[in-house]
């Protein structure tokens, strides 16, 4: 029997911390490790940020905007109220919220038309992307986070669709430097095993990283984890946070009230079956299950029902860590 507490055994060094939270689409660090961030915020002395990389309009569709934009021009036409996603798209509709009722319907017109006609130019991307940002702000909203402490980084990469990352590096430094980070936590998936938008953010993270330790001489604390494009084998993670089912029913809430954009995304495989967060949490039960299989000492605690695996690593492991496969 495995007898030592697992919190405090990872609870001595969060305190009085700046975490920077880093995902590359909304939804990530939600999918990979909820539970282990749920309790982190139980310590209110440590500073909290959350960094998507990209908007991850790609996997906004067409329909679904359709939708938000028909319930505007409905709401405009009878006067009825706009909820919070709504908003955020009409304040990025027009510079100005004031603007005239009829030059915000025409707007809307030119742009439902564009989305019958199949026409998604840079205008309707970038309202997707607006649409998975705010989705992500509505999940931390939940956990009394500030919207400012929730970054749209907005890669370069992301939206020139590009292969050059040096401005994003720069750009991701600088912000380094301004928020001073203790912990960053980092998606660290294979190239291969993931969307390339993975790689990339892990690339970007990796280079900035290098320049801070390099010019501020501070000992970062690095925590990668994975979600349900690829997980890590227990002997490869060295951080393992109890999961209860409070903690999978919390997941699956946040996923289905928050990221309605993706609710009926499928998971693409043959082992799995579900949305994202069904899928999150058959990986934390099977982690308990091969966590059992691989050490003799056993986890049998009544109210846990998974782990969530992370590895937690030094300046130097981060920097030479190679994903290239």
């Amino acid at each position: 029997m495995l007898n030592f507490n697992f919190t405090n055994s990872i609870n001595y060094f969060f305190d009085k911390k700046t975490i920077l939270h880093t995902s590359p689409h909304p939804d990530d660090v939600t999918l990979g490790y909820l539970p282990y961030i749920n309790w982190l915020l139980k310590n209110t002395r440590n500073k909290h940020n959350f960094l998507i990389m990209t908007s991850g309009s790609n996997a906004v569709r067409n329909s679904y905007l359709e939708n938000i934009l028909e319930k505007i021009k409905y709401n405009l036409l009878n006067n009825e109220n706009n909820n919070f996603l709504e908003k955020k798209v009409i304040n990025n509709l027009v510079d100005n919220i004031d603007n005239s009722k009829s030059i915000l319907l025409t707007k809307i017109e030119e742009l439902l038309e564009n989305l019958k006609q199949n026409n998604v130019n840079a205008e309707l991307e970038f309202l997707k992307g607006i649409i998975r940002e705010a989705e992500e702000e509505s999940v931390w909203n939940n956990f009394k986070i500030s919207n400012k402490n929730v970054i749209a980084f907005r890669a370069n990469f992301y939206r020139s669709k590009t292969e050059e990352l040096s401005q994003d590096i720069n750009n991701f430094y600088k912000f380094l430097l301004n928020i001073n980070p203790d912990i960053i936590t980092v998606a660290i998936d294979p190239k291969n095993s993931a969307p390339l938008t993975h790689y990339k953010t892990f690339k970007v993270i990796q280079n900035a990283v290098k320049l801070f330790s390099e010019n501020l001489k501070k000992d970062l604390i690095i925590i990668g984890y994975r979600n349900v494009w690829c997980q890590f084998l227990p002997q490869e993670a060295n951080i393992f946070f109890p999961v209860t089912n409070q903690d999978f029913d919390l997941l699956k809430k946040t996923f289905i009230n928050c990221y309605k954009t993706q609710v009926d995304a499928m998971y693409p495989s043959s082992k799995y079956s579900g949305n994202f967060a069904d899928i999150a949490v058959e990986i934390m039960k099977n982690n308990l299950i091969n966590f059992n299989n691989k050490f003799s000492n056993k986890i049998n605690y009544e109210n846990i029902h998974g782990l969530c695996f992370l590895k937690q690593m030094n300046i130097k492991e981060f920097i030479n860590l190679s994903l290239d496969y």
